[in-house]
């Protein structure tokens, strides 16, 4: 019989849907790899930004934590090294008075760690003593997400104890879909499902609208190359409608009409990342922009092409071996590379799916020993 430890998970649970594929692989897989049986108690992260503002990283929180057996916070990219007003420079905005208070033990789970968005010397000493105080803490596991994560920390945290920093796998690598009956999929074509996203435009593309005309072209393309593609616009947000419909005004209207689907846009609430992962799972080949769009895919055995518009997206690619499936955006020949790869790619879609079948191995034997290590680590702090 499994012991049975109370949890208190704190993670972006409103997020875009592929939170919910990372909690759900890494829920599966840690049920699966431990003698511990976990009941969850969820906790918004939102509650805490600054833009919300309903909770803080004081002794509230504190005894919430108290009053479980084990704390785990992410995955997800929380480690944002951007934000001036916190306490750490990140969005996890707690002192170390704080930390020192929490009596159980405490893991960073799969946490992404991103200087993307800015930093500076003054967030870099900030979480230098926050990333030094948890890393000399036996009564905390700290990881990393395979994005790039660890390498961020080494390019500005030398003289720290990155030894005790993990690199496990996105718990959406482990993603365990539902079979779901999807109108979107025409089973007797070759079915390609695009995500592309619509939010940090400034970030993502050297000129936005120009993207979303030549994406356009490109797909009038391979829709005129072959005429049993069939394309599914594949939504994890609310702003990835924007640039799917500014997109489609650039698409053949003969192919508007009759050869393109938009796959919904849904919640938590509504099974969405079930649905949606699901459906990945069904395409023939993924063109994926954001991160769980690629990850969920490659974890399915899916053949995607990532749409790199965002350079830890690119790091994730290189961390598994699979630098070649990877496009950058920003790069002059995109279009050109992107046309040539999705013809070779579906001449040798089977050939991807092997190859994707060995990445998943060794990924599964990676995520194996770092719960066997998680488990170790709460025999040893309860």
């Amino acid at each position: 019989m499994k012991n049975i430890l109370k949890v208190l998970h704190l993670a972006s649970f409103t997020g875009n849907i592929g939170d919910e594929a990372n909690h759900k692989g890494f829920k599966y897989q840690i049920s699966k790899n431990t003698n511990f049986e976990f009941e969850y108690t969820n906790l918004e992260i939102r509650n805490f930004y600054k833009s919300w503002n309903v909770m803080r990283f004081d002794t509230e929180f504190v005894n919430i934590c108290n009053e479980h057996d084990f704390v785990i916070i992410g995955g997800g990219n929380f480690l944002e090294l951007c934000w001036d007003y916190s306490k750490t420079g990140t969005t996890i905005d707690i002192s170390i008075d704080s930390l020192k208070k929490i009596k159980v033990p405490l893991l960073f789970n799969a946490i992404g760690v991103d200087d993307g968005k800015g930093i500076n010397e003054n967030n870099i000493n900030k979480f230098r003593i926050f990333l030094d105080y948890i890393l000399n803490n036996e009564r905390v596991l700290f990881s990393v997400r395979n994005d790039g994560s660890k390498k961020i920390l080494q390019r500005y945290f030398i003289t720290s104890n990155l030894d005790r920093v993990y690199t496990v796998p996105d718990g959406g690598f482990f993603i365990n879909s539902e079979d779901f009956n999807h109108i979107e999929v025409c089973k007797e074509n070759i079915n390609i499902g695009i995500n592309i996203a619509g939010d940090m435009k400034e970030i993502r593309f050297n000129d936005y609208l120009s993207f979303c005309k030549d994406f356009g072209n490109y797909i009038n393309y391979i829709l005129n190359y072959d005429d049993r593609i069939n394309v599914t616009f594949i939504p994890h947000m609310y702003a990835d409608i924007q640039i799917i419909s500014q997109v489609l005004e650039y698409i053949n209207d003969i192919h508007r009409r009759t050869r393109i689907g938009v796959a919904p846009l849904l919640n938590s609430k509504l099974k969405g990342g079930d649905y949606i992962f699901s459906l990945y799972k069904k395409m023939d080949l993924v063109l994926g922009m954001r991160f769980h769009a690629n990850v969920c895919s490659i974890g399915q055995n899916i053949p995607n092409i990532g749409l790199i518009s965002y350079h830890k997206h690119g790091y994730l690619f290189d961390e598994i071996g699979l630098s070649d499936r990877a496009l950058y955006i920003k790069n002059n020949n995109f279009f050109k590379d992107l046309l040539i790869k999705t013809k070779t790619d579906l001449r040798n879609l089977e050939e991807i799916k092997m190859r994707y079948s060995f990445v998943n191995q060794e990924l599964n034997s990676e995520i194996k020993m770092f719960h066997q290590l998680i488990e170790d680590f709460l025999l040893n702090n309860l």
